[in-house]
């Protein structure tokens, strides 16, 4: 069937400290686990989103989900 494709997607979720943007030595742990069971051959994005809770304001936790995400996405290029 021309243009048909497969999609397989996993979601999994990165934990932060209460107000923090900073990776801690189980995070990573998880990342690196995450990296070597990733097949690049069938690989083709990773979507990172940040989140927060409702505390603070809507500044702050822009803010905090993007600092979140960078901070992934930096350990993950590493």
């Amino acid at each position: 069937m021309p243009g048909a494709f497969a999609q397989n997607t996993e979601t999994k979720t990165v934990l932060f400290e209460y107000g923090k943007y900073e990776l801690t030595e189980t995070t990573k742990q998880a990342l690196d686990k995450l990296v070597r069971n990733i097949d690049p051959s069938i690989l083709t994005s990773i979507q990172l989103v940040g989140h927060t809770d409702g505390d603070g304001s809507y500044s702050y936790n822009i803010a905090l989900s993007h600092n979140r995400v960078k901070a992934v996405n930096k350990y993950l290029v590493a």
